[in-house]
């Protein structure tokens, strides 16, 4: 485990950023980035890369964009500190800010900025994707998601993946979890609880009542994932009121993976867990969290493990090699302190892994 930081870590990604060969460890907190090495038992922060107080980070992923064999830094942020009066919606002078850091010239700098798309790297059947959300008018995730690439020296929006409009970029995966089974999409969704569905390009609304639709598969009776991070967004007013301020929280990443000598899936996951449970929409507080892995075992998505009890609150995760020792590694950006606002202290822990 990491020293102590007095600051709220919001993202973290593990890939070679700098071209050396080795795996660095970059976590996000809400204004700035830094790079960290782990040698041996030893935490090193190498780089810090301090942004504009204007931007407001909301992920982090480490990804290849241009086949160079060095990976950049891509980060969603939104152009200005939201607040009650700067939120995402029909009234909002906020705006999707994204950005790629790359490795030049000895240096870490901006490759491009202002990008459009909320990002994300998602795991799907033909491999690990970029793809990229523009916020919705009225919901910030009513737009499609699509494939992003890079072309000709710019970042573009391709093909439509033909996932559900209205669920979020951040917190799903495109997965075959068992041989016989097309590529389905798995995500948690508004009130945290896990579910699969058919690709389709009908709103999730359409399909959110279990049995109501052939595209809606699973629903989980367990809470996963939970966060802090937020978009702000005005709702349609509620009886009485002339505008509804709503949060929509940004949930941590689904990832997939195989188990060493086995062909099936398996997803791993972050469980946040709350003493009010998932009542507060306004202010949530995550006291202890859990990792997850489960797998489809026919009827649903059954569990396989998961960690002990962790003091503080999972913000991001990694499953990659984050020591360079050839293995895969289980490495969490956590919050130790309760809540949010109270005076964040974050962590990095890796759990090292025989078989997963």
């Amino acid at each position: 485990m990491s020293g102590d930081y007095q600051t709220e870590f919001v993202a973290l990604d593990v890939g070679d950023v700098n071209g050396d060969g080795k795996n660095e460890i970059v976590v996000a907190g809400r204004n700035a980035i830094r790079i960290f090495r782990k040698d041996g038992d030893v935490f090193s922060m190498i780089n810090k890369i301090d942004l504009s107080r204007r931007e407001y980070i909301l992920a982090l992923d480490i990804w290849d964009t241009d086949g160079d064999g060095v990976s950049e830094v891509i980060v969603s942020s939104l152009g200005s500190r939201h607040s009650a009066t700067d939120v995402g919606g029909t009234h909002s002078n906020n705006v999707v800010s994204s950005f790629v850091i790359a490795y030049q010239d000895g240096v870490f700098k901006k490759r491009v900025e202002k990008l459009p798309w909320l990002l994300r790297v998602i795991d799907t059947d033909e491999g690990q994707k970029l793809v990229g959300q523009t916020l919705g008018l009225n919901y910030p995730f009513d737009n499609p998601i699509h494939e992003i690439v890079y072309q000709n020296g710019k970042y573009q929006q391709g093909k439509d993946l033909g996932i559900s409009r209205g669920l979020s970029v951040y917190s799903l995966v495109l997965a075959k979890l068992d041989t016989q089974l097309p590529e389905r999409v798995v995500s948690t969704n508004d009130d945290d609880y896990l579910c699969m569905y058919e690709k389709t390009t009908a709103h999730v609304s359409q399909l959110s009542i279990f049995g109501g639709s052939v595209n809606f598969v699973y629903k989980s009776n367990e809470y996963f994932g939970g966060s802090n991070s937020y978009i702000q967004y005005y709702g349609a007013p509620r009886l009485g009121e002339t505008v509804d301020v709503r949060r929509v929280y940004i949930n941590p990443r689904i990832i997939v993976t195989k188990a060493l000598g086995e062909g099936k899936p398996r997803l791993i996951l972050a469980r946040n867990i709350s003493p009010s449970g998932r009542v507060l929409q306004t202010m949530k507080t995550f006291t202890s969290s859990e990792m997850v892995a489960m797998e489809w075992d026919g009827l649903g998505i059954a569990e396989l493990w998961r960690t002990r009890g962790i003091g503080g609150y999972v913000a991001d995760f990694s499953f990659k090699d984050a020591d360079n020792d050839g293995e895969k590694d289980l490495v969490l950006a956590i919050i130790k302190s309760a809540g949010s606002g109270m005076g964040e202290v974050s962590v990095i822990a890796i759990y090292k892994f025989a078989r997963l």
